[in-house]
């Protein structure tokens, strides 16, 4: 008797391995259609036109825009750490010394989030 496993993609099971439905079929085609409408996809004459240093530039503009972002969220978590910490009546060198880290992931990670993106590494300035 052979024993067959189920690939596992993720931290946890799937909520169901049940095949879409109809309903879902429907769902799906739109979401892709209002996607669409709002030029949420590249087209295929954008991608050709597209020269590298355009779409050099426009990484780097925008690898520096999530940088600035990222470097917001992080400062605002240290400061959420340290309220968090003075209303607990911990001791100022506590608060002082606290800190707080946040782990970006997925496609804002990458880089990849919108039309255009290139697959980039995050950092921090």
């Amino acid at each position: 008797m052979e024993v067959q496993l189920k690939r596992r993609w993720g931290m946890t099971d799937p909520i169901s391995d049940a095949p879409p439905t109809d309903a879902d079929i429907e769902l799906n085609s739109q979401l892709i259609e209002e996607l669409k409408r709002q030029n949420n996809f590249e087209t295929a004459e954008g991608s050709e036109n597209r020269s590298v240093f355009a779409a050099l530039d426009f990484c780097l503009l925008l690898t520096s825009c999530r940088n600035k972002v990222l470097t917001h969220f992080q400062k605002v978590t240290e400061e959420f750490v340290r309220r968090v910490l003075k209303a607990k009546g911990k001791p100022q060198s506590t608060i002082d010394n606290a800190g707080g880290r946040i782990f970006p992931f997925g496609s804002f990670a990458l880089g990849v989030y919108g039309p255009g993106m290139q697959s980039s590494s995050p950092t921090l300035d």
